[in-house]
């Protein structure tokens, strides 16, 4: 992620970068707690309400509707729940410069794979996101 924010600013800070994280369970929380202790702003949603919370009260994270997330002004979108969020009905809602998250799969087919480059989206493919958690054990 902060390799995408140099590319896509200049700047690999996360000082004042605005995160919309879909997701914070296991994988989730932990980039929310890395990314609050960085300085971004936080916001979050999660199907599962407590999981929202945790975010909210251990990271300062503002919680919003899970079907909100995509439309919330931001520099990076996480997609850390599901696979497929990033669909041809999704893209054209997001207001980010940056799609870099945890969740698997996270682009559903190449249709909306197009979608993605065709709105200038810098996208970091979940595949190398994920590549450290495999080395962290």
């Amino acid at each position: 992620m902060r390799a995408c924010l140099e590319a896509a600013f200049g700047d690999g800070s996360f000082a004042g970068k605005r995160v919309a994280s879909q997701g914070v369970g296991n994988v989730g929380i932990e980039l929310a707690r890395y990314l609050a202790r960085e300085g971004a702003q936080l916001r979050v949603s999660d199907i599962n309400g407590a999981a929202a919370e945790r975010a909210r009260t251990e990271c300062g994270a503002e919680v919003v509707p899970a079907e909100g997330i995509f439309d919330i002004a931001c520099d990076v979108f996480a997609p850390c729940a599901l696979g497929g969020a990033i669909n041809t009905d999704t893209v054209p809602r997001l207001r980010c410069r940056v799609i870099c998250g945890a969740a698997n799969n996270q682009i559903a087919d190449p249709a909306a794979a197009q979608a993605v480059q065709a709105r200038g989206i810098l996208y970091g493919p979940d595949v190398v996101a994920n590549a450290g958690g495999v080395t962290r054990g």
